[in-house]
């Protein structure tokens, strides 16, 4: 007797992800020609440097691969204690690796996004995966009167979105690296870049060799399912290029 191998993700949380891709691209945050961010100088222009300017020009970086040249955001570091300074906490996993402030007081109004200067120094690819995430924020939430009251759930939509946008790899990586997996599963992350590439036709080739072994295997079985009969994702795929 042959065992049918358990789905990377569940049934509802696969149709949860077709609606917020089909969201993204009525909303332009998909499009037909969004590429797929690397970590690499065709994507970033940012002088090498671990002062806030760095940050900054990585956030217009951001702004322009985004659509969102126009807005106002600062940088600003979080105020916390340097890693080299702390304590080892054994028993903490995590902790927040940046905000969105949508108007700061002291930027005269503008939006801010607080970053960990740790991540700058340390764990760039993970400043890069938050500072997308942060911004991320600016474009699902700056035109709104109200935040949603379930933020948690904003949150996990905001890490979904941010493999819509374009940076799967870079959110899988820089949570990787930091070994915390943000407000989205791995393999729920995963089977999100799979959707991307799927209907941006860009062959897993060139995909497979930015991911670690255990990111890759996630990517081949979310490819391989998303090929099974009955998914949503031709009309979707119809939907970007029409």
């Amino acid at each position: 007797m042959f065992l049918k191998s358990r789905p990377l993700i569940e049934d509802d949380l696969r149709h949860w992800i077709v609606a917020e891709f089909s969201f993204a691209i009525d909303q332009n945050i998909l499009r037909n020609d969004t590429p797929l961010i690397l970590p690499t100088r065709d994507f970033f222009t940012a002088p090498g440097g671990k002062t806030p300017e760095t940050v900054q020009r990585l956030v217009r970086d951001f702004q322009r691969l985004l659509h969102i040249e126009d807005a106002e955001i600062h940088v600003a570091p979080l105020n916390r204690v340097r890693a080299e300074n702390q304590v080892p906490d054994y028993g903490q996993l995590s902790q927040v690796g940046g905000t969105w402030q949508p108007q700061g007081d002291d930027v005269g109004g503008a939006a801010v996004v607080h970053y960990d200067p740790d991540h700058l120094e340390y764990l760039p690819i993970t400043l890069l995966a938050t500072l997308h995430h942060e911004l991320m924020h600016h474009v699902l939430l700056n035109d709104e009167e109200e935040f949603p009251e379930d933020m948690s759930e904003e949150e996990l939509r905001t890490d979904l979105h941010c493999v819509t946008s374009g940076g799967g790899i870079i959110q899988v990586n820089g949570y990787e690296a930091s070994g915390w997996g943000g407000y989205m599963r791995q393999p729920t992350r995963c089977y999100c870049l799979a959707v991307f590439i799927y209907l941006r036709c860009i062959p897993q080739e060139q995909v497979l060799p930015d991911l670690s072994a255990r990111m890759r295997k996630y990517l081949k079985k979310a490819l391989k399912e998303l090929r099974s009969p009955g998914t949503e994702l031709e009309a979707l795929r119809r939907k970007l290029n029409s």
